[in-house]
C-alpha cells in the first residue's frame, strides 16, 4: 500500500508461518535509492496472515489516513490454516518532532556530480539525517469480526480475493476462496466517521456479473 513517498508492507507467509510484520519502504526522489525500516507500532496487532487485502482509506482528509486490512489466510489454535473474515485498521499519522523514540525515519540518497568539459557523471552516496517527508508513526486502532449468532451483514471468510478503495472511506471486495468454494460476491466496507466501527453492505448489481474467481485484481 502506497502513502505519499512510503510503501507499507504487511503480513505474508514464510516457511508455513503467517507473518504479522509491518515494514515501511521509504522511496527517495527519482527512486534511485530506497530505505527499508521496521517501524515501532502502537495498539494491538491482529493475527498474522497472508493472501489478504489492504487498501489506503481517508488519504488527505481531516482524519488520519489508514490502511484497512480484510480477510486472508491465518492459523487456528492447532496450527492449521483457515480463512479469516476480520477487518483490521492500521492508522498512519504524522509526528511533529524528530525523535528516535517516535521511530523517526532517516534516509540515504545519491548525489550526482557532473565533470565540466567531459560531462562525465559520478555518483556519491551521502547520509542525510533528516526525515523524508513528515516523520510517520503507525498504530493498530481497530479490529472487528462478524458477531457470532447475530443477524449482521458480513462477508464470508475468504482469501485470495481482491479489494480497492472507493469513495475515500470505503473498500470494495470481490471474489476469493472460502475453503474449496470459489466466490463471486461483491461487498463494500465503510469506516464510521470516527473510525471506531465498520459497516458492510452487498450492493445490488445489474448486468451480467463475471463468474467466480480468486487470485485476481481490482
Amino acid at each position: 500500500v502506497a502513502c505519499e513517498q512510503r510503501v507499507i508492507l504487511y503480513g505474508g507467509t514464510q516457511g508455513g508461518a503467517q507473518l504479522e510484520e509491518v515494514w515501511v519502504l521509504e522511496v527517495l526522489p527519482g527512486a534511485a535509492r530506497s530505505v527499508w525500516i521496521r517501524p515501532a507500532l502502537g495498539g494491538v496487532a491482529p493475527p498474522g496472515r497472508s493472501s489478504h487485502s489492504a487498501c489506503l482509506v481517508r488519504n488527505g482528509r481531516k482524519h488520519h489516513s489508514s490502511v484497512l486490512m480484510f480477510g486472508g489466510t491465518g492459523l487456528d489454535d492447532h496450527g492449521s490454516t483457515l480463512a479469516l473474515s476480520d477487518v483490521a485498521i492500521l492508522e498512519l499519522y504524522a509526528i511533529s518532532a524528530v525523535d528516535d523514540s517516535d521511530g523517526a525515519i532517516f534516509r540515504a540518497t545519491t548525489l550526482a556530480e557532473v565533470k565540466e568539459g567531459t560531462e562525465e557523471v559520478t555518483f556519491k552516496r551521502r547520509e542525510i539525517s533528516e526525515p523524508l517527508g513528515r516523520p510517520l508513526a503507525l498504530r493498530w486502532t481497530h479490529r472487528a469480526s462478524a458477531p457470532a449468532g447475530a443477524e449482521v451483514r458480513w462477508p464470508k471468510a475468504r482469501q485470495a480475493h481482491a479489494a480497492c478503495t472507493a469513495f475515500d472511506d470505503g473498500v470494495v471486495v470481490y471474489g476469493g476462496t472460502h475453503g474449496f468454494e470459489l466466490l463471486a460476491d461483491l461487498w463494500v466496507c465503510r469506516l464510521s466517521e470516527g473510525g471506531a466501527s465498520v459497516e458492510w453492505e452487498s450492493p445490488v448489481c445489474s448486468g451480467s456479473p463475471p463468474p467466480e474467481r480468486a487470485g485476481h485484481s481490482l
